[in-house]
């Protein structure tokens, strides 16, 4: 009987966590690409972020981890009291706080390196024929694949990126007017929206990413 409710408790107490869908995955990225809150908030809560080998890391919410990341790309520890521990069967997620998180905004060596997002240096455009460098967070973890088919279904298709690579930016290239773009044009064309910092194009991106079903 002792064992039974010992097994009924466990059962009971367990964290809930179930895998991250393509939406979840686009919505991350999009998150931590664009620094935007509201696109964190549009993961669902359970879904399954990276794993660490790290004890005490070896689990995560992605809710959690996109604005874990997105606290820091900003340096605005409000975000931090978003990120929630979690720990299922032998995977303990337990270090993985609001307060962990606050240390790291301002650890001076940049903080315990997780896996997840990274800050890198990435082109941005700054007008036709120039080239300038900044440092931006980044992510791929929906895929190049995924990522071309999240695009397509809130109205970025093929016919935008033809326009991005024939634009005039770093990555524009000469190509036919029946070129079929592939998953890495719709790759670059994203990561150019989230460092074109003034472009009403990427704002545009962002509104219609966030008002999709």
């Amino acid at each position: 009987m002792v064992a039974l409710g010992w097994l009924g408790h466990i059962e009971f107490s367990k964290q809930p966590i179930q895998p991250a869908t393509e939406p979840d995955l686009f919505f991350y990225d999009v998150g931590v690409n664009f620094t935007s809150f509201r696109a964190c908030e549009r993961i669902q809560p359970y879904a399954e972020g990276s794993e660490e080998k790290e004890p005490g890391f070896e689990i995560r919410y992605l809710q959690s981890e996109c604005n874990y990341f997105l606290a820091r790309a900003m340096f605005m520890d409000s975000f931090c009291d978003r990120v929630r521990p979690v720990s299922v069967g032998m995977k303990d997620g337990s270090k993985f706080t609001p307060s962990f998180c606050k240390k790291q905004i301002f650890a001076p060596s940049g903080g315990l390196a997780l896996i997840g997002a990274e800050k890198t240096l990435q082109p941005v455009d700054s007008g036709p024929g120039t080239f300038s460098t900044d440092l931006v967070w980044t992510s791929d973890s929906s895929g190049a694949e995924s990522k071309m088919q999240m695009m397509r279904a809130v109205g970025y298709g093929d016919q935008k990126v033809r326009d991005f690579l024939l634009g005039g930016h770093p990555n524009s290239r000469p190509i036919s007017s029946d070129y079929a773009p592939a998953a890495g044009d719709y790759s670059d064309y994203f990561y150019y929206l989230a460092t074109a910092y003034e472009s009403p194009d990427r704002a545009e991106f962002l509104r219609r990413v966030l008002a999709s079903p």
